[in-house]
């Protein structure tokens, strides 16, 4: 496995991620925040 491309999602990071599967994206949340991501990119 060899890594393709990497998504930045926050310049600040995150504190506390979660990940959650909703086809077709994977959504990333951070506290309050939420990120939907597949594999183009972040789709908010």
């Amino acid at each position: 496995m060899a890594l393709e491309n990497k998504i930045l999602i926050d310049k600040n990071g995150l504190t506390s991620p979660a990940m959650n599967q909703k086809n077709p994206y994977i959504e990333i949340i951070d506290g309050n925040k939420k990120y939907l991501l597949n594999k183009d990119g972040i789709k908010r």
